[in-house]
């Protein structure tokens, strides 16, 4: 018999996944079962269970797929030590984390949204998802960079709240969400945004939301431009 290589396993996967993901477009992910992964990929019952042992198995490789496509940590981390001015700093750092948006959400967007449904359905199904996945760390770092940048700042003078600092940062996390829903639907929720007086450059994309986040986030914390 011959030897199964590591690139002749990789591209097998991929496969898979390029079929789970045709699946999904049609179907809502906490719908999809493996049966219909196997149907439409053409591989036997079986033979998939040599390449993943579930369709939750599958959803962690799209995850991963979403978040390799778009290099993020290693310049997230640049942008926070660099030695810029602070209110430059945090504008750049939520801009990236836009763009990071732009590009998973473009793409991924309703597949994401639907794993919402299984959180909320059956949490535990979702929370080990979630952990596997290498966009967990992913998401967490901006966060947890943000929140130290944010107190080290504070300690050293360079920032001053105007109101307490974790209801800003709760602010925070809920309005990047917001954010990470409006690049899902955009289509549907721009026009509200413009009716709020956003121009539609300002909200054209994730990206310009975040700039838009990163200064509100600035004068709450009456940070010295």
């Amino acid at each position: 018999m011959p030897k199964v290589t590591a690139q002749y396993l990789a591209e097998k996967k991929k496969e898979i996944v390029a079929a789970a993901m045709r699946v999904c477009v049609a179907k809502p992910a906490y719908e999809i079962t493996l049966r219909d992964v196997v149907r439409e990929c053409g591989i036997s019952t079986g033979g998939i269970y040599n390449y993943f042992s579930s369709v939750d198995d599958i959803f962690v490789e799209i995850l991963n797929q979403a978040y390799a496509e778009f290099p993020y940590a290693d310049e997230l981390i640049k942008i926070f030590e660099s030695k810029r001015p602070v209110a430059e700093i945090v504008v750049e750092a939520f801009k990236h984390e836009g763009r990071l948006i732009d590009s998973m959400y473009g793409r991924y967007g309703k597949f994401m949204m639907e794993l919402d449904v299984i959180l909320l359905n059956d949490p535990e199904r979702g929370r080990h998802m979630i952990s596997q996945s290498k966009g967990n760390n992913e998401n967490n770092i901006f966060l947890a960079k943000l929140f130290a940048f944010i107190n080290t700042s504070i300690a050293e003078g360079a920032l001053n709240p105007i109101v307490p600092v974790p209801h800003i940062l709760f602010t925070v996390i809920g309005a990047t969400e917001g954010v990470r829903k409006f690049a899902t639907a955009k289509e549907y929720v721009k026009e509200s945004l413009m009716m709020l007086g956003l121009t539609e450059t300002e909200c054209a994309n994730a990206e310009g939301l975040m700039e838009i986040l990163a200064r509100v986030l600035l004068k709450m914390l009456n940070a010295k431009i």
